[in-house]
């Protein structure tokens, strides 16, 4: 077996080789100090680190985050969340009220999901204050691990927000939201969470009670096609009349991208895939099965507007 070798720089070698002329054998081999140390994580660190990726990319996206040294007390959980804000396009969540009250920090866990944020309360009121769209510091703990970022809250009335991720890794963002929506919306927000089984199985849920929005299409008999792969519900209105099926989605992008989608629709769908009943909703007319719990989508506004037009969001 080669015997290893270890390599030293020329200036531990020169010095080797001065001591073997002078006495006749190598001298003690020294070696060089590391070049970098390295140190537990600190919020200082931790936030310096953040302000060159903010200089360089223009913005610092939400990462799985190294677990802190520092006591994780309200001043420092409101700057490291501070410095990791997107900033320009939304507000974010002051750490104070319109009181001048710092807003409380709570943590609201359930089953593999953990999140602490401002206190529900404090968001709910916040919400109803600003009148519109903003972005709130949030730090969890998924089933992928740990992530400190924001989530972008609105109020969309009666009772309803709209949460989304903003710049997480989708494994953690999809977690992440659906948690605080589930706390937002909930009447005892503590107990929210530990009720819910399966965080992503409530927002398959939610989104399927959308229902489908039904698009035109060129055709000389099929007026309009919808699709909802949450619960694989496909809308068709045929000449004025109006369907519910429930089909995979290979099986409708087969028939959507077809010559013809009529005899795509009458090969592959009619008299084989099970049909159910719908009706339509007034306020955001999308499809859904009748005689169920209807949820209109949420949405967002557009940045820095009170209320005026409206993103669409999951």
């Amino acid at each position: 077996m080669d015997r290893m070798t270890t390599q030293i720089n020329p200036q531990a070698a020169a010095a080797r080789e001065a001591h073997r002329e002078r006495s006749g054998r190598f001298g003690e081999q020294h070696h060089s100090a590391p070049e970098t140390a390295l140190g537990p994580v600190t919020t200082e660190s931790l936030l310096e680190s953040r302000r060159r990726q903010l200089a360089e990319l223009g913005f610092v996206p939400a990462q799985p985050q190294l677990k802190l040294n520092d006591a994780p007390n309200a001043n420092v959980w409101w700057k490291r969340t501070e410095a990791i804000a997107e900033g320009g396009q939304y507000d974010l969540m002051p750490q104070r009220g319109s009181d001048g009250k710092r807003h409380l920090l709570r943590t609201y866990e359930g089953h593999g999901t953990k999140v602490r944020m401002p206190s529900v309360s404090a968001v709910r009121r916040f919400a109803a204050e600003h009148g519109t769209t903003f972005d709130m510091p949030v730090e969890a703990v998924t089933p992928h691990g740990p992530i400190t970022g924001h989530v972008r809250v609105t109020y969309n009335g009666n009772g309803r927000y709209s949460v989304s991720p903003v710049r997480m890794p989708k494994e953690h963002g999809e977690y992440v939201a659906e948690s605080v929506l589930a706390s937002l919306e909930a009447r005892r927000p503590s107990r929210a969470l530990s009720e819910v089984r399966d965080i992503l199985a409530r927002r398959r849920e939610r989104l399927a009670a959308q229902g489908v929005k039904v698009k035109p299409v060129e055709s000389g008999w099929i007026r309009g096609v919808g699709y909802n792969s949450n619960d694989e519900q496909l809308v068709m209105n045929l000449q004025g009349r109006v369907y519910g099926y429930h089909v995979d989605r290979n099986t409708f992008e087969k028939m959507m991208h077809a010559h013809s989608i009529g005899s795509a629709y009458n090969h592959l769908v009619k008299k084989v895939a099970p049909r159910f009943e719908v009706e339509q909703c007034d306020a955001c007319s999308n499809y859904f099965y009748a005689g169920r719990e209807h949820r209109c989508p949420s949405y967002h506004f557009a940045p820095h507007t009170t209320r005026g037009a409206a993103v669409a969001n999951a």
